[in-house]
């Protein structure tokens, strides 16, 4: 349903809301005066579970994504988080198990994988890293590879050797593989 006027940046705005069946809140968003169609999507915009809590929220500017975005499991503990700067990915994003522990941690500039990028299991062990530059892997990436709940950094885990596979990248081809 349309909602009252308001303003975003200096730019005047309408809050649209969108209930479930049973009345709760589903969405809230802001868009510019018009029809309320993606492109026209301007402030903020919040999506709920049936429960009534939060599931993410994000901005955006003149239907591009601008600025921080989350999102959260039902249980309330963050699912991922990031920024985004005129529609792109821009800055650290981060990714979580639902226990809540970091799964994945990603470096983007404009979009583009850059710097390190970490995948972590349940309980925070490292299971792979690689390095970007301008969207191309370079350097080392280094991947452990074990049975579920053997921590790769542990010497007495049978059968298990560390880091299990190298690889060296330039440019982002493969150069070697250990």
């Amino acid at each position: 349903s349309w909602g009252e006027q308001d303003s975003f940046g200096g730019v005047e705005i309408v809050r649209v809301m969108d209930r479930f069946s049973d009345g709760a809140v589903r969405r809230v968003a802001y868009y510019l005066p018009g029809p309320a169609v993606h492109e026209s999507l301007h402030g903020p915009e919040w999506h709920y579970f049936p429960n009534g809590t939060l599931k993410s929220m994000q901005y955006w500017r003149e239907g591009s994504q601008q600025g921080a975005f989350r999102c959260w499991y039902p249980s309330g503990l963050l699912r991922w988080d990031g920024m985004s700067v005129d529609g792109q990915r821009d800055g650290v994003y981060r990714q979580y198990h639902k226990g809540g522990d970091l799964q994945y941690e990603y470096e983007y500039t404009a979009g583009v994988p850059q710097g390190t990028w970490k995948e972590y299991l349940a309980g925070g062990v490292l299971s792979q890293e690689e390095n970007f530059d301008a969207g191309l892997l370079h350097g080392k990436r280094r991947t452990w590879v074990r049975a579920e709940g053997e921590d790769p950094r542990d010497p007495d885990s049978p059968g298990v050797r560390f880091p299990v596979l190298v690889e060296t990248y330039e440019v982002g081809i493969l150069h070697g593989a250990m």
